[in-house]
């Protein structure tokens, strides 16, 4: 099927259809431009991606990177915004979760030509190199753009802290999740902005920082071993466990019960992501989630569309608008209900459940 058939079917030159068809129709008649893109609907013709980019100098299209970002509500509620956003503005996005991690990024570059690429994780120096070698507008962490990024995740972080510490909670579990590289920029940023925050009280402190792969078959026995180990220690009971996000909050209760502390009775656990499983946990899973006004995601467009307006030989002179402050809310469950008892009496009872499960 080509243009030319539906210059046919339209009664019209093979110019008139390229022009409709490409969003330069101006100075056509309305009549003229409805039958054509009526002929070429009915013939199911798509204009060639490749020739609308020739013609035009560049794509439409915006490529967004989320290497490594699993299957979530926060994830997919982003990704929505993103494509949307991008779309009001004329762009067509593609995401890709493999590029640049476990498949070249190169590779895909060979296929498609984006004209700009966001990337919610750092890029390689060898993929930087390569995005600036082609001269496409790079959006991530690692450059310019940091703050974007790691406001978020310092937002997350201290939401979670600043929840548990209006319910009472003062000994605190901080829960990584070790299928996320240890340097990690979002693992950093979000654990240092709830670190941060608890050491900002006079009163809370930090137990203990512990790891845990959500995605082994080991999840649970390997945490309820850690926290095993940790009840052998001198004042070492806690009353509440942040999560990395939900995937290991959701193992984190499990091993709790294994070893024998109640939630939210003798310790509160909160996550980060606002899983739908969230919901069916037992008890169901406190969160934190973004806000639905999309403040955040909007900047993040807003700023992509502003690197598209600078000399791409030059992206440190980005003028991004200014960034609002990241919106997130805690979304509350029972695993995090407001009902801590005396540390004192927690503590006793924690050990005398420990020493019930290993006889």
């Amino acid at each position: 099927m080509t243009a030319q058939n539906v210059a046919n079917r339209a009664g019209v030159s093979r110019t008139t259809v390229s022009l409709v068809l490409n969003g330069r129709a101006d100075s056509i008649p309305e009549e003229t431009r409805r039958r054509v893109l009526a002929a070429a609907a009915s013939l199911g013709y798509v204009p060639s991606a490749a020739g609308r980019a020739l013609r035009k100098g560049g794509s439409d299209l915006v490529l967004v990177l989320t290497a490594g970002g699993g299957a979530a509500d926060l994830s997919d509620y982003m990704w929505e915004a993103f494509a949307q956003g991008f779309q009001e503005r004329g762009l067509t996005t593609i995401f890709s979760r493999t590029a640049g991690a476990t498949t070249p990024l190169r590779a895909l570059l060979e296929e498609l030509r984006p004209r700009v690429i966001l990337s919610l994780v750092p890029l390689s120096p060898d993929d930087a190199s390569l995005v600036s070698r082609l001269g496409i507008p790079l959006v991530s962490p690692g450059t310019t753009y940091d703050a974007l990024f790691d406001d978020l995740q310092r937002a997350l972080g201290a939401t979670q802290a600043g929840y548990l510490l209006s319910r009472g909670r003062r000994r605190f579990l901080y829960v990584s999740s070790a299928a996320v590289p240890a340097t990690n920029a979002v693992l950093l940023e979000r654990r240092a902005a709830f670190l941060a925050a608890i050491s900002a009280s006079d009163e809370a402190i930090l137990v203990a920082a512990l790891q845990c792969d959500p995605h082994s078959p080991q999840a649970v026995e390997d945490l309820s071993q850690q926290l095993d180990e940790l009840a052998d220690g001198h004042d070492t009971h806690f009353d509440a466990v942040a999560a990395f996000n939900d995937d290991v909050a959701a193992a984190c209760l499990q091993a709790l019960e294994q070893t024998g502390q109640r939630v939210p009775q003798d310790v509160a656990v909160i996550g980060v992501d606002n899983l739908a499983l969230g919901r069916f946990l037992t008890p169901a899973l406190t969160t934190v989630a973004l806000d639905a006004n999309g403040a955040w995601t909007r900047h993040v467009v807003g700023t992509v569309m502003a690197a598209l307006d600078q000399t791409a030989a030059d992206p440190e002179e980005a003028d991004s608008p200014p960034a609002p402050t990241p919106g997130v809310r805690v979304v509350i469950r029972q695993s995090a209900w407001p009902c801590p008892i005396a540390p004192g009496q927690a503590a006793l009872r924690r050990r005398r459940r420990v020493r019930t499960a290993r006889r």
